[in-house]
């Protein structure tokens, strides 16, 4: 009989799973686990994209930050991990390291602002470098977007 009882709550337990991961199907255009695939969720159309230009003084740079002054206040940007300066890909520790740009350079920046906003309202904004251009040498570096590996050749 306990044998019984058991087995009746683990079938319970699986055919509740089931009818949710159902509804939740039925609900949202993509699949639970798309992992790509599909038309994406509700939220997808609510982001948007703005291009801005920056011109100020850099403070100071890390490991995919970069902090400018300017108009007396400092913005921290985030900066992509490979540049491509003179027709030669670096990365962003080595666009230093060579001295194409150093703290302390008058800059103009080229900034690409993400928002994005969740269906519950929650916006999350995300500022990038695409360009610095050093004002005083003339040097232009661009972030270089990584391309995805070929397709396996059959």
């Amino acid at each position: 009989m306990k044998r019984l009882v058991a087995a009746t709550a683990v079938l319970a337990a699986v055919a509740a799973l089931v009818a949710g991961f159902s509804a939740v199907n039925a609900l949202n255009p993509s699949p639970v686990h798309g992992l790509g695939r599909g038309r994406g969720g509700p939220w997808m159309g609510n982001a948007t994209t703005t291009e801005s230009v920056v011109e100020g003084v850099i403070v100071n740079a890390d490991h995919g930050l970069i902090v400018v002054s300017s108009g007396g206040q400092e913005l921290r940007l985030s900066a992509p991990r490979l540049w491509s300066v003179r027709g030669e890909t670096k990365t962003w520790f080595r666009l230093f390291a060579d001295d194409d740009v150093n703290i302390g350079d008058n800059v103009r920046l080229i900034v690409v602002t993400i928002s994005h906003t969740s269906p519950r309202g929650a916006t999350i904004t995300i500022q990038v470098v695409k360009t610095i251009t050093d004002l005083s040498t003339g040097v232009e570096a661009s972030a270089v977007q990584r391309q995805p590996p070929a397709a396996p050749q059959t």
